[in-house]
């Protein structure tokens, strides 16, 4: 033990495991443990629902279910090529400067003339 403490002034490695073996709480690394199981949780937690409230569910979900359906087949066609873009998609030429968005440099220029001159 003695060496090793004398190695530790010059030697990261010594000092690093003095550090380990003194303080392991602040200085060891954590020793994760992991274990399996293939047994079934019997004390999980039930919801119960009525007739009525699944009902009411299932009305709000089947539209959404429904959109996400035809997003896949259009997602599925275009992948592969065989179809156009769904009609939502749109696209147009823009001409240099024709923008109607203003540029990020406007954008700043006019927060700044908004922003109060006492505080600038």
């Amino acid at each position: 033990m003695s060496k090793i403490e004398r190695q530790a002034s010059n030697n990261f490695a010594a000092a690093a495991w003095i550090l380990e073996r003194r303080f392991p709480e602040l200085f060891s690394r954590p020793e994760v443990q992991l274990s399996g199981s293939n047994t079934t949780n019997h004390n999980a937690p039930t919801l119960t629902i009525s007739l009525e409230e699944a009902r009411q569910i299932e009305e709000q979900a089947a539209p959404i279910r429904e959109a996400a359906r035809q997003m896949l087949e259009d997602y599925k066609r275009n992948r592969d090529g065989a179809g156009s873009l769904s009609p939502e998609v749109s696209a147009e030429t823009v001409e240099a400067g024709q923008s109607s968005e203003p540029t990020n440099s406007e954008k700043a220029r006019t927060q700044l003339e908004q922003y109060p001159r006492d505080r600038r």
